[in-house]
């Protein structure tokens, strides 16, 4: 499997679109990693994204994920 880096950039809401990206990549059971510049912003998206990956989820996913 050959490694894929992708950069984003332009985008009004940051946080909300790397969580759209990530669950695009989830749902291809693949992983992702996300720099973020401080450790603020990193707990601002990882709260984001449990709400946003739990509302995006279909239920038999959800338990996978520890929903």
């Amino acid at each position: 499997i050959m490694t894929l880096i992708d950069f984003y950039s332009g985008s009004n809401d940051k946080l909300h679109t790397a969580c759209r990206l990530s669950a695009k990549v989830m749902q291809q059971n693949l992983k992702i990693t996300i720099y973020t510049p401080d450790t603020k912003i990193a707990d601002q998206l990882d709260n984001l994204l449990w709400t946003f990956l739990n509302h995006q989820a279909p239920m038999n996913e959800r338990a996978s994920m520890g929903f």
